[in-house]
């Protein structure tokens, strides 16, 4: 079910025409985007205009279609806070035409809410919740590869979820706990008679603990369940309904120098309810460090190890080695770029496929005004497989006009 379905003019005429009538109760402000006050608090609208060049439009190793396009993203934002509440709504829209490809022009929506409450200094707590109404590109998901020839239009879903989070005890002092729970069903929408096996509801918990080792590093025990429920299953095909729980231990440190971070190993176990599945586990680790040798540069690095659910293709995918880094410098204070990186291998476990996927991109962005940004960039996306039909090479040419108030 889509929320909107309109046409390109009219999905671009609308969104400036939303940006003009907030323009006429514009809130000045000396840096960043401008709020419109609205009750007690204010709406950031803003829009986001692409250009784009686009060689290997569905991943495809033959028969690859190259073609412009262009995406229209306007989304506003609610935010109102107190002393000790905020809340924040967030809608967005993402729409994209392509000139060789007109089955793949779509129009996503993205709502989103979250409201968090400080009653003390020790105790804080959110609840969050969000809609979406979006697709898998062909090319991804269930039809990769060979597979998009037979896909004559891309999957449409819907998803819902909502979760809570809470947390106790002082930033600073020696301890403290975290804790999340969270419901997620996703649905989808066309092509029924493959897509059915693909409706899923997800539940989920995590709760973390801290103890302060040093002024700036605490010690992380954390440990996370979560059981995949799918909605139904293709006869002669045994269910992929599972419990998984991790559990994870490490350290954080936050600005040690110019270094913050945290490094987590771990362990990841995986049960089928089925007894004709086989049941996985694996040794898992997640790091996340970012370094700021000045204040106008950052350098962002992150590696992991997990499980993922399944596209179609073996019980799970297990995400055996993933790796990436991107490092975003202001040369002045207008002009800034941004160049990124990443390496995943992954094992589509019983099977024998194993893809490695390699991404790397770079991109300039100018400030031309306060409410005006134009930047350009480039991506490379790559991905071989010891199945030759899963393999691609794409290369993405993109410029943007960002346009706030």
């Amino acid at each position: 079910m889509k929320l909107i379905f309109s046409p390109k003019g009219s999905v671009v005429s609308a969104s400036l025409t939303i940006l003009l009538l907030c323009s006429n109760q514009l809130l000045a402000q000396q840096d960043g985007p401008a709020g419109v006050p609205v009750g007690s608090g204010y709406v950031f609208p803003s829009i986001d205009l692409t250009f784009l060049n686009d060689d290997n439009l569905t991943n495809a190793d033959i028969n690859e279609i190259d073609t412009i396009g262009w995406k229209v993203a306007p989304s506003l934002l609610y935010e109102q806070s107190s002393n000790r509440s905020r809340f924040a709504a967030d809608w967005r829209l993402d729409a994209g035409w392509y000139d060789d490809s007109p089955i793949d022009d779509y129009v996503d929506n993205y709502v989103s809410g979250i409201f968090e409450y400080q009653p003390t200094n020790r105790f804080n707590s959110a609840l969050k919740a969000n809609f979406t109404d979006s697709h898998d590109p062909r090319g991804t998901g269930r039809a990769e590869g060979a597979l998009v020839a037979a896909q004559p239009e891309f999957d449409e879903w819907h998803s819902f979820g909502v979760e809570g989070n809470f947390g106790y005890g002082l930033e600073n002092g020696i301890a403290r706990v975290e804790g999340d729970v969270g419901y997620t069903t996703k649905e989808y929408d066309n092509n029924r008679g493959s897509t059915f096996v693909r409706d899923r509801d997800d539940t989920y918990g995590a709760a973390r603990f801290f103890y302060r080792l040093a002024p700036n590093t605490d010690l992380v025990v954390e440990g996370r369940l979560a059981d995949h429920s799918y909605v139904q299953t293709a006869v002669g095909v045994a269910p992929l309904d599972s419990f998984v729980h991790r559990i994870l231990g490490g350290v954080s440190w936050e600005a040690t120098g110019k270094t913050t971070g945290s490094i987590k190993l771990g362990y990841i176990d995986k049960d089928f309810d089925s007894g004709t599945r086989q049941d996985g586990d694996a040794l898992i680790w997640e790091i996340g460090i970012t370094w700021e040798p000045r204040t106008y540069s950052v350098v962002n690095i992150s590696s992991s190890r997990d499980f993922q659910e399944t596209n179609g293709a073996g019980n799970f995918i297990q995400k055996d080695n993933f790796i990436s880094a991107d490092w975003t410098h202001y040369w002045q204070e207008h002009i800034s770029t941004t160049v990124n990186f990443s390496y995943t291998e992954d094992t589509f476990d019983p099977t024998t496929r194993e893809d490695e996927l390699t991404n790397a991109g770079a991109r300039l962005n100018y400030d031309l005004q306060r409410w005006l940004t134009v930047s350009g960039g480039y991506r490379y996306d790559e991905r071989d497989s010891n199945a030759n039909a899963f393999d691609y090479e794409r290369n993405i040419f993109e410029l943007t006009v960002r346009v706030t108030l």
